[in-house]
C-alpha cells in the first residue's frame, strides 16, 4: 500500500474460537499418582496431602506430543504449603515438585514463581482459593503459558519435548484440593490475551510511505 497523503486506517483482528481442550475424556490418573493424592469427582478433583517432608504429584490420563492444547485447574482449597500446577513428562518422580526437572514446568501457587529444571525463571502473582489457573501447552514450540482468571501470567518458552501431561502437586500438612477441567464442560476462560488490541487505528502522517502491516494472533487449539 502506498500512501500519498496523510491518512488514517482502521483495523479489526478476529480472534477466532475458544481453545481446543486437551481431551474431554481426560481425568487425573489414579494409576499415575503418589499415595498422598486422593481422587474424587470422577477423578477430576485431587486432594493432596503428602507425608511429612515429602511431595505428592498426580499426572493426567492424556498427554500430548504435538499441537497446542488448553485446560484449567480451579483451586478449591489451599493446604498449609500450596504446591504446583503445570506440565510434566512421565520421567518426573511422583515425589518431586513440578519444574524440578528439565522436561517439566510448574507454576508455584504460593508465590507465582515459574520453575523449570529446579530454577525459578520468573515470578508472577500468587493464587488463592477460588482462582482458576489456565494452562496452554504448545508442543510445536515446547512452550507453556499460565493464566490466572483469564489473564496471562507468563509465557514460558522452555523447550519441552516428548509427551507432556497435565500435573498438579502438593506438600505435607492440610490438604490442598484442585479440580481440573480438561474440556468435559465449558471453560471458565480461554487463553486469548485480554490485553491484545482487537481493534485499533493506524495514523500515517508522512506522505509517500509504503506501509505493510501483517497482524497474526494465535488463539490456541492448533500449531501456530
Amino acid at each position: 500500500m502506498t500512501v500519498t497523503s496523510p491518512s488514517t486506517f482502521t483495523y479489526t483482528v478476529t480472534l477466532g474460537s475458544a481453545s481446543t481442550a486437551i481431551s474431554a475424556a481426560a481425568t487425573w490418573n489414579p494409576s499415575d499418582k503418589d499415595s498422598g493424592v486422593t481422587l474424587s469427582g470422577g477423578n477430576l478433583t485431587a486432594s493432596i496431602s503428602a507425608s511429612v517432608g515429602s511431595r505428592s504429584v498426580v499426572r493426567g490420563t492424556v498427554g500430548k506430543s504435538a499441537g497446542t492444547w488448553y485446560w484449567e485447574v480451579t483451586i478449591d482449597a489451599l493446604g498449609y504449603s500450596p504446591g504446583f500446577i503445570g506440565v510434566a513428562d512421565s520421567s518426573l518422580p511422583l515425589t518431586d515438585y513440578i519444574g524440578q526437572t528439565s522436561n517439566s514446568c510448574g507454576y508455584w501457587i504460593a508465590n507465582g514463581s515459574i520453575f523449570v529444571n529446579g530454577v525459578a525463571i520468573a515470578v508472577t502473582s500468587s493464587a488463592t482459593t477460588g482462582d482458576v489457573i489456565g494452562v496452554r501447552l504448545n508442543m510445536t514450540t515446547g512452550a507453556v503459558n499460565f493464566y490466572k482468571n483469564g489473564a496471562l501470567l507468563y509465557a514460558a518458552s522452555v523447550g519441552l519435548t516428548g509427551t507432556q501431561f497435565p500435573a498438579v502437586q502438593g506438600y505435607a500438612g492440610t490438604a490442598s484440593q484442585l479440580t481440573a477441567n480438561f474440556g468435559a464442560t465449558a471453560f471458565s476462560y480461554d487463553d486469548k490475551d485480554p490485553n491484545y488490541p482487537a481493534t485499533g487505528t493506524i495514523i500515517v502522517t508522512i506522505p509517500a510511505v509504503v506501509v505493510n502491516y501483517t497482524y497474526t494472533y494465535d488463539v490456541g487449539g492448533s500449531a501456530p
